[in-house]
């Protein structure tokens, strides 16, 4: 699930704990948000899901030349490649 949270200045239709529930819970093989962390991680609402995303790295980590399907061991954490920040991708 690819999750975009980046057009908004304010925290707006999010703040419905439920709607960033529903993506949470539809995301089997990965979670990825896009948002301006400063603006979410202060809003009371959804404090218990972010913390719960926070458990995780907050960069982007990509391998190099591998496609989808991998065979790479999920283990293998071997040489990630970092993304900085939007404008790095």
């Amino acid at each position: 699930i690819l999750l975009s949270l980046v057009r908004t200045k304010s925290v707006g239709h999010i703040r419905d704990v439920r709607r960033l529930i529903v993506a949470m819970s539809r995301a089997r093989l990965g979670l990825y948000v896009f948002c301006r962390l400063a603006l979410f991680e202060n809003c009371y609402e959804l404090t218990p899901a972010f913390n719960k995303l926070l458990e995780r790295p907050t960069k982007l980590e990509l391998k190099i030349n591998e496609m989808w399907p991998s065979d790479r061991d999920v283990t293998d954490h071997s040489d990630p490649y970092t993304i900085a920040d939007v404008t790095h991708i």
